[in-house]
């Protein structure tokens, strides 16, 4: 989304574009009058270049297979994860272009990025980085089974769209069957037991069939466990609120007694003016 927002702001010439569009459309002419102020410019670019340089090269780096000087990357010269991992086009060229009015401005920008990326990856991957508990010390045990964990959230993302796909199709269907009909497709269940022999598939059907009724008795006991504890858990709520209507009734029940000790709830200044009077003499 950055990539192509820069796009529009670097290569769209403004006057160009106040000429061919009309100057009725507000969403464009407020869009248009933001193009003229600078930190919006460098803003985009920094965010641009962020997109160009790191995050980009970054999510490719992770599908496929130090210290970070802002004013070498922001002319293009320092590539964090490699030259060939960025992609090189107009966009990247009006990017890393000098610009008198805005370099300044945008290495502030990128420091700022680049400053808040380290807090936050030191946070996130605390366990990873120098000092963790598996910076070093990996044994062959790990490794192997670490190495089938997926690198990007795709795969499960899928898995959720394909769900939310099934509760729009199949709206009465329960979890069992949508759960079921979810493992078949990933698991390719139906090349799976095409690759079996005749015999072998027959046993693994017969058994699934055997099985379906202990499935159902366990999706059962399942559903009796979640209404329990939404019951426990609104149960909980419902104590919760109680509580704190009688702590709040307690205390307008002191702020009351504390009132009435000092003549009531004074309504005009009259009153008020005599009541103060009282206390003083009181006191």
């Amino acid at each position: 989304m950055c990539e192509n927002s820069l796009c529009i702001v670097t290569t769209v010439n403004s006057e160009i574009a106040e000429k061919e569009h009309k100057t009725d459309n507000r969403l464009f002419t407020a869009v248009n009058t933001d193009f003229h102020i600078l930190s919006f410019q460098a803003g985009a670019r920094a965010l641009g270049i962020v997109s160009k340089m790191v995050t980009g090269p970054m999510w490719r780096f992770m599908e496929e297979n130090g210290h970070v000087n802002a004013s070498t990357l922001m002319k293009g010269e320092e590539f964090i994860f490699g030259e060939e991992t960025v992609q090189k086009d107009k966009v990247f060229d009006k990017l890393v272009s000098p610009s008198p009015q805005l370099d300044n401005l945008t290495q502030q920008i990128l420091e700022l990025l680049f400053s808040s990326f380290k807090v936050v990856c030191s946070r996130q991957l605390k366990d990873h980085i120098e000092g963790g508990k598996y910076a070093t010390g990996w044994s062959p045990e790990l490794l192997e089974e670490s190495a089938t964990v997926p690198r990007t959230n795709v795969g499960p993302e899928r898995i959720f769209s394909q769900f939310d796909s099934l509760i729009r199709v199949m709206p009465r269907a329960n979890t069992n069957a949508m759960e079921g009909i979810t493992m078949w497709t990933q698991n390719h269940t139906a090349n799976w037991l095409g690759s079996l022999d005749e015999a072998h598939r027959e046993q693994v059907l017969r058994q699934a069939r055997e099985d379906s009724r202990e499935q159902h008795q366990r999706y059962i006991e399942r559903l009796a466990d979640i209404r329990q504890q939404r019951q426990e858990a609104l149960a909980m709520k419902r104590e919760k609120k109680e509580a704190k209507e009688q702590r709040d009734r307690a205390k307008k029940e002191e702020l009351t007694q504390k009132l009435q000790e000092v003549g009531g709830l004074w309504k005009t200044p009259s009153e008020i003016d005599r009541q103060l009077l009282s206390l003083q003499i009181g006191q």
